[in-house]
């Protein structure tokens, strides 16, 4: 990449003996580094650079096979009523404390969700809360209180429900279990749900873009300042069925590179929000003294050229999270899966 980091900060001992000696030299050259991933990423237009330490590092790289840090479910906004809980991943901090699917959440640490505006319902569940958390739910008509606690968990990779596929994350076999769904698919109808898909390995991603279009088809590029890499599929065609693709502001990187990639390849149309807009891949070089950065190198392209960087991908029918509401009878619909399945001419 052409990158040579090495003793970044020569004059630190100097401009700490002119300004506070007590600040830990450590913390100032990795200050310093901060800041000059910062301005690299605001120079090339990408985002997100960091420093990290060997932990840190490791941490990274677990996330990177799926670990999370939080409660493990998976919500939607009921606008003036609350949360309802569209999933709970299994050994996750929210299965222990017992929340279940359709789960209406209408208090978070004490504070009412009814009547709340929808832009200021999630970050309740966004805050790092230690400790335990108190969380009042509606199940079966029933007004009900559980403790939660932030804590480590694994997204499962893959789950089918009826023709909803929902891909949670590009885990190590993802492509693999999407292979055994498609070719145990009885119907050719399928809605392929990737919101909230932050990334994982792009060669799942590639795998899996295989089963879709067969091989020797070139999906995209991988571009950085100095060559353009082709990527291409080489596995076998698994599905000739028809497709619709859900996706949100939580699709994002690779995710969003799957998404264009079917888009150009099988006109196939997308409902829900526009995606993150994040085109960038990232690389971990060492530094001295257990440092490492993390940078955004390599921007991902389609094979037409397009970029998604910034403004994210549109859907086709625009569908917002925050539009989901109670039906007449009373039913809490997900108006983005209810229009895919309306697309998708499924009754």
């Amino acid at each position: 990449m052409g990158w040579l980091f090495a003793a970044p900060l020569d004059d630190a001992e100097k401009i700490l003996g002119l300004t506070n000696p007590t600040i830990a030299l450590d913390a100032l050259e990795r200050a310093a580094i901060k800041g000059m991933l910062e301005h690299v990423d605001l120079e090339t237009g990408n985002a997100g650079s960091t420093v990290m330490n060997e932990e840190e590092k490791q941490r990274y790289q677990a996330w990177n096979h799926g670990l999370r840090r939080g409660y493990g479910m998976r919500v939607r906004i009921v606008t003036g009523r609350g949360l309802l809980i569209d999933s709970v991943l299994s050994e996750s901090p929210a299965e222990r404390a017992g929340l279940l699917k359709n789960d209406l959440i209408v208090a978070f640490a004490d504070q009412p969700f009814t009547g709340m505006p929808p832009e200021q319902v999630l970050p309740y569940l966004e805050q790092p809360y230690e400790g335990t958390v108190a969380v009042d739910v509606l199940r079966n008509g029933e007004l009900r209180r559980f403790q939660l606690v932030r804590g480590d968990f694994w997204i499962q990779g893959v789950s089918i429900l009826d023709s909803q596929l929902q891909v949670h994350f590009w885990s190590e076999d993802s492509a693999n279990e999407i292979e055994k769904i498609l070719k145990n698919c009885e119907h050719k109808k399928l809605i392929l749900d990737l919101r909230d898909n932050e990334g994982g390995m792009i060669e799942q991603v590639i795998e899996t873009l295989s089963l879709f279009l067969g091989p020797d088809i070139v999906v995209g590029y991988r571009q950085t300042s100095e060559k353009k890499e082709a990527l291409s599929t080489s596995g076998e065609k698994a599905w000739d069925g028809e497709l619709v693709i859900l996706i949100n502001r939580g699709t994002k990187g690779i995710s969003e590179f799957f998404v264009q990639s079917l888009r150009e390849n099988m006109s196939v149309p997308l409902v829900g929000e526009p995606s993150a807009g994040l085109s960038s891949e990232f690389h971990i070089y060492p530094l001295s003294k257990g440092l490492y950065i993390n940078i955004a190198d390599t921007e991902l392209i389609s094979a037409m050229g397009m970029t998604w960087r910034g403004g994210g991908i549109k859907p086709d029918v625009m569908v917002r999270t925050s539009m989901n509401n109670p039906s007449l009878s009373g039913r809490i619909v997900d108006l983005q899966l209810e229009t895919a399945l309306r697309v998708l001419g499924v009754p």
